[in-house]
């Protein structure tokens, strides 16, 4: 029996994105047909732009490959929302959203925009669930992009299946320098029963560095605008990635949600200049990050949309290497050029 426990959880940690799609704007004075807004645009100093679509949900089904039959593992439930920035809900309670997390005193607005009654929120969420045996997961993984300096990305994985715990990514501007901070949870000194946070630890990073949901976006931002490759730095925890996204060839896919037109991407992680190996106890050649998957990613988009059809993967568990498939169940929301072909 392959155990759901190692798949489930890397699965959770990268997710496979979500792409631009539009919401109805309102007006209390124009009765005409509202119009449509697009996706929200967040501009980065001397990076690519991110987009946030308004209003979008995909799902995706995980099968792992014995060789004789290709057993459903669990499914993983992708979303993304742009919402009216509510600094109140970040500096007086709660960061997260849904998925929960305290911010301590620690963290306090730092160069929050002017225009703080219209600016918005860009909202991706991964949420994976599935069972096997006695383990259960039930993940969620939010990152929120704000209009501010610090934080600018919030992102928070929760776990509240047969393990319980918490972790905690924060990127921006802190001190006019660019750093990232990060804390998980532990049960050690803490009430019978709880989690306690762990003490922030910071560090300097790229002004560009993004984290792992994000890091898919500007995949999908390269595919809508012709690019044939991009590197960027990534953080995982305090750990920080070369990650170098590659075009391939195109390709026609058929999964359960239809056939698709697609390109193949290739996500190549490599240690950032400088890493050193002892930072958190894991060896810088070994990226364990991306869905647990030894080496590189392939995935197989939507030509025009770049929206994930298919992901592919070796995932070693001991002795065995086995293939993972992350394959499209059902879509909403997607954007009117994201459309399945005829068989």
């Amino acid at each position: 029996m392959i155990p759901l426990k190692p798949l489930l959880v890397c699965l959770a940690l990268f997710g496979l994105g979500l792409v631009a799609t539009a919401a109805l704007q309102s007006s209390t004075k124009d009765v005409s047909v509202p119009e449509k807004l697009g996706p929200l645009t967040i501009e980065r100093a001397g990076a690519s732009s991110l987009e946030v679509p308004r209003d979008e949900t995909l799902v995706y089904a995980v099968t792992v490959d014995l060789g004789l039959f290709a057993p459903t593992a669990g499914t993983v439930s992708m979303s993304a929302r742009v919402e009216p920035w509510q600094p109140s809900l970040l500096f007086g309670g709660m960061i997260g959203g849904a998925a929960g997390g305290a911010v301590d005193a620690a963290v306090a607005p730092n160069g929050a925009s002017a225009e703080a009654a219209s600016a918005e929120t860009g909202v991706y969420t991964i949420h994976a669930k599935g069972k096997y045996s006695w383990y259960s997961l039930d993940a969620t993984i939010e990152t929120r992009i704000l209009p501010q300096e610090w934080p600018r990305i919030s992102y928070l994985y929760t776990h509240k299946g047969s393990e319980q715990r918490r972790r905690e990514t924060l990127l921006g501007l802190r001190s006019e320098v660019s750093r990232a901070s990060y804390r998980g949870d532990t049960k050690k000194n803490a009430p019978r029963g709880q989690r306690v946070w762990r003490e922030r630890v910071y560090r300097e990073v790229p002004g560009e560095t993004v984290d792992m949901l994000s890091a898919v976006y500007l995949s999908r931002r390269m595919i809508e605008s012709g690019g044939k490759e991009m590197t960027f730095p990534l953080i995982d925890k305090l750990r920080l990635w070369k990650m170098r996204l590659e075009r391939g060839e195109e390709a026609r896919v058929t999964v359960a949600a239809g056939s698709f037109d697609c390109v193949r991407l290739e996500l190549s992680p490599t240690p950032w200049p400088g890493e050193n190996d002892d930072l958190d106890g894991q060896a810088a050649e070994n990226f364990e990050g991306l869905f647990g998957l030894a080496g590189s990613i392939v995935l197989y988009v939507e030509k025009l949309t770049g929206v994930p059809v298919k992901i592919q993967g070796d995932l070693p568990m001991g002795p065995f290497t086995f293939e993972i498939s992350v394959d499209l169940k059902s879509h909403a929301g997607t954007p009117s050029a994201f459309a399945a072909v005829a068989r």
